[in-house]
């Protein structure tokens, strides 16, 4: 051990407080002292059964550890990897009854991307991404028929570019294929999905400015990228939750020196943003490494570190901060809206609830925009707008808030 230490703890959120502080991590043998630990992850089972593992310097080397909490006895602490050599980045995703694991290990002389599981034991890790380069930054997500998807970014002329390799029926592709890659350096690759829609957002310094983009995964390629952020300062860190139908994305945005945090809720049915808000104003240091989740009460949960400089002077410690938004799991079924739709034999009839201006923007199945009516507090929407039986959107918007309708015109 060394004479500094970096802990790894747990607390557990009960919907109102937190409990007290538990060291994860055994003390280092006859020092009675903690090791050298950080980069934790954790999977989480429905029943409230979970892994940790992290990144363990007491063999002299970054070694992978972990400890499963059964609720029943006090977890041992696992050695995952037993290389010599520097494991890092561990990343945990609970699916399927199988608590998944990939990381990255320099043991080959390049930083490649490894894969194991655990049930209830840990099995041989299995070497993903073999390569004669650096892969650096890494997400994934396991599919509920146990297809896994893992983006990463790799140095390609001198930048680090994204590429993307499948695992179906058991069998990784044969080589990593390109996701985007140029003259830039793509940072921050993370997977967003439901099993149902599934999208990756990343960052890449173009033109000065490091900006958030999002593509969409078919189920074999995914789709040309989309600049999600501003284009008027740097964005960093962002991530994101699909909830039913709509992805929040979230990311730091620079527009002050400290750092602010935006929320982009993004309508996936239309691939179109209905909704920005600046969820964290500049506080006192820097905003870094938000995190998002929904727990089972229908909460969106998002935490995020900060160098408060209030609560030690000019540098300030990493302070770790949450914020609830409460009920957007109901608030997305009962969403209150200023209009309503009434649906006719021959046409549909949008009124305004109060009789105020709104806006309509209509599009096709594909995403395409078709017309637009400004300005409007009734509409009556026939054939003349809906020119074949198809499936369209409305993204109709009071100036303040945007909601999108799906529509389906059968005549």
């Amino acid at each position: 051990c060394r004479d500094f230490y970096f802990d790894i703890i747990t607390r557990k959120y009960d919907g109102a407080s937190w409990s007290p502080y538990i060291w994860v991590e055994d003390p280092c043998p006859g020092s009675g002292d903690y090791s050298l630990s950080w980069m934790p992850s954790i999977s989480v089972e429905p029943t409230g059964e979970h892994l940790i593992v992290w990144e363990d310097y007491r063999t002299g080397y970054f070694e992978l550890h972990s400890k499963y909490y059964d609720g029943v006895v006090v977890p041992a602490q696992m050695q995952v990897t037993d290389d010599s050599s520097y494991s890092w980045y561990p990343n945990l995703q609970f699916k399927n009854n199988v608590h998944h694991l990939f990381y990255i290990n320099n043991k080959s002389g390049y930083f490649n991307i490894y894969y194991n599981y655990f049930d209830s034991d840990w099995h041989i890790s299995e070497n993903v991404i073999a390569v004669d380069s650096a892969c650096r930054e890494f997400s994934y997500h396991v599919f509920s028929d146990s297809s896994i998807i893992l983006t990463f970014t790799m140095r390609n002329n001198d930048f680090d570019n994204l590429y993307f390799i499948k695992k179906n029926n058991g069998i990784w592709s044969a080589a990593p294929s390109p996701l985007i890659t140029g003259n830039f350096d793509i940072y921050y690759p993370y997977i967003i999905s439901n099993d149902t829609y599934t999208y990756i957002v990343y960052t890449a310094f173009i033109n000065g400015l490091s900006q958030v983009f999002l593509s969409k995964y078919n189920g074999t390629s995914w789709s040309s990228p989309k600049i999600i952020s501003n284009n008027s300062s740097n964005a960093t860190f962002p991530t994101g939750i699909l909830n039913n139908n709509e992805l929040y994305i979230f990311y730091v945005s620079d527009i002050f020196p400290n750092g602010i945090i935006i929320n982009k809720i993004y309508d996936a049915d239309m691939d179109t943003l209905i909704l920005e808000e600046t969820v964290v104003n500049e506080r006192g240091g820097f905003i870094y490494t938000p995190q998002v989740t929904i727990d089972a009460s229908g909460d969106l949960q998002l935490f995020f570190t900060c160098g408060d400089v209030e609560f030690a002077g000019s540098r300030g410690p990493n302070n770790l901060y949450q914020i609830i938004k409460a009920n957007v799991t109901l608030n997305i079924i009962n969403k209150e809206k200023p209009y309503s739709l009434k649906y006719g034999h021959n046409d549909i009839m949008f009124s305004s609830n109060s009789n105020f201006p709104m806006s309509i923007n209509i599009f096709d199945k594909m995403g395409r925009f078709l017309k637009s009516y400004n300005n409007v507090t009734s509409l009556r929407m026939n054939s003349n707008v809906f020119t074949i039986n198809d499936v369209y959107f409305l993204l109709i918007s009071d100036g303040k808030q945007q909601y999108s309708e799906k529509v389906l015109w059968l005549k």
